[in-house]
């Protein structure tokens, strides 16, 4: 059996050397989930496409990005187009996304290979490895222990070597604890860093999608990939502007438009101005100085 490598540079090196394929590297986690998940139930839905798509990429049809040919699990409640996204209910088995959750595109656009959808408990409920879909979740160093939840089964995968990183989604403790029962770098980012688009949300104001991944740089390049502003998720236009002491200490701020946005002021009119959507109907359109949203 291929020797898998315990970390994504690890990865990309083998890439640049030549001495593997991506499509090498997406059957050697295939095989590795076939073997040991049987005891672990971390996986509820492979993604039959993964050969196919770990094809395109070795083909160059896909461009080189910071997740070139890394097989990466998502938790069961983030929408994959064609693949079924139950999180974690009996009831929803039978539930398939016509699109992919605003992260899993850019995951994609990055380069990443999804392996499969991981367990949880229903509707994330829970801080264990337990729903009426696929039953019990199990730790991989200790069998009789729970893995955490409610990121449970991404927090298994990982740890068990099924995929090399993993997204799980934490309101109060559903990446942290799995990556603590499991022994994993896991990261509860800002809400609106990584768009909600896409997720049932346990606690819509509070939830936030994010990495888990066996070390913190991992983690890293996982959460930078998924990091961006979308028009689907207001909150996401705030969380990703640069908030700097000067940027704090501006006075100048952005006014509603009249129709798709203007600049709210003649000085920031001289610098690039991004689309801040609000929850009225309408944008509102500043520079990077303007961080501060108007107060009514």
């Amino acid at each position: 059996m291929l020797e898998l490598p315990q970390d994504i540079a690890g990865l990309q090196a083998l890439y640049r050397s030549g001495e593997v394929t991506v499509s090498e590297i997406v059957a050697a986690h295939l095989k590795r989930i076939e073997a040991l998940d049987p005891q672990l139930n971390s996986v509820v839905t492979l993604n039959r496409a993964a050969m196919d798509d770990a094809a395109r990429i070795d083909a160059g049809t896909t461009p080189r990005g910071t997740l070139f040919g890394v097989p990466v699990v998502l938790k069961d409640n983030i929408d994959t187009a064609g693949i079924a996204t139950a999180s974690g209910s009996a009831a929803l088995a039978a539930h398939v996304p016509a699109a992919d959750a605003h992260l899993v595109v850019r995951l994609r656009e990055a380069g990443a290979v999804i392996l499969a959808k991981t367990a949880l408990p229903d509707f994330a409920m829970s801080w264990h490895g337990h729903s009426s879909r696929s039953g019990v979740t199990r730790n991989p160093y200790d069998l009789s222990r729970d893995p955490g939840g409610s990121s449970s089964g991404t927090g298994a995968a990982v740890a068990a070597g099924l995929a090399m990183a993993g997204v799980g989604t934490d309101t109060g403790g559903s990446i942290r604890v799995p990556a603590s029962f499991c022994g994993l770098a896991g990261i509860r980012p800002t809400v609106g860093l990584v768009s909600r688009h896409g997720v049932t949300a346990l606690v819509r104001e509070q939830d936030s999608p994010g990495p888990l991944a066996r070390s913190v740089a991992d983690a890293a390049t996982l959460l930078e990939a998924m990091t961006g502003w979308d028009p689907d998720d207001p909150v996401t236009a705030l969380a990703n502007l640069p908030h700097t002491v000067e940027q704090r200490r501006t006075r100048c701020r952005p006014r509603p438009s009249r129709g798709p946005g203007s600049v709210c002021c003649a000085s920031c009119a001289r610098q690039r101005p991004v689309t801040i959507p609000t929850s009225r109907g309408w944008s509102r359109r500043a520079s990077p100085r303007c961080v501060k949203q108007e107060r009514r």
